[in-house]
């Protein structure tokens, strides 16, 4: 099979969890995947193909953007072991919508140490969140390589000239733990909907040659 492989799927899909406005148990999904392309011309590909899906439909849309190994690096920095780190993730991920306080209370009920709750804390209250300041403030390895994929990302996808608003947002996860590099939300500017329309993120070890 010729590498990059493209393609992409427009089905019938459902929903577990919380249904809300914007987030329904059965609905129309449109997936666009790309395998065997480790440059991060692969997200950018797909974020200008999402905006420009979005202006067709006439709809302004904001994309939030990370990355799982800079997320995983901070975590690192701040103490936190592999064994709460995913939990600590999705706590964190929530940090837009129910604030520091919210991330606070969500970590107890995980039952996370208070000691780490307040390491988390302090790092969220410390204010400054660009992505050229923790690249310049953390040394850690894996802070500095999705620094570096982030950087990279943010370069093509202003070359592109893309309409749709693109945000860095340091604590945004998503919710499964395949992901191993990129993850990106995409939200109505207009806030009608606070859910996110669209999302996306690298998974590289979810499958390969090897496995049967």
């Amino acid at each position: 099979m010729r590498m990059p492989f493209k393609r992409y799927e427009i089905g019938k899909v459902f929903r577990d969890g919380l249904v809300k406005t914007g987030r329904f148990r059965e609905f129309i999904q449109c997936d666009v995947d790309i395998v065997g392309a480790s440059s991060m011309l692969a997200e950018a590909e797909l974020i200008s193909m999402a905006s420009e899906a979005f202006d067709r439909l006439g709809l302004a849309v904001a994309i939030h953007l990370n990355n799982r190994k800079l997320l995983t690096g901070l975590l690192k920095v701040m103490g936190i072991g592999e064994e709460q780190a995913e939990d600590v993730m999705l706590s964190l991920d929530k940090l837009e919508k129910i604030g520091l306080k919210g991330v606070c209370a969500d970590l107890r009920e995980r039952q996370v140490e208070e000691a780490v709750i307040e390491r988390i804390a302090a790092f969220l209250q410390d204010g400054e969140r660009s992505l050229a300041s923790l690249a310049q403030r953390y040394e850690e390895p894996l802070v500095q390589e999705g620094a570096r994929e982030l950087s990279e990302l943010f370069a093509l996808v202003e070359g592109a000239g893309i309409s749709a608003e693109v945000r860095f947002a340091p604590f945004l996860a998503r919710g499964l733990s395949i992901y191993t590099g990129t993850v990106y939300e995409i939200f109505l500017q207009d806030g009608r909907i606070t859910s996110s329309i669209g999302s996306g993120g690298r998974y590289d070890r979810i499958f390969s040659r090897d496995q049967q």
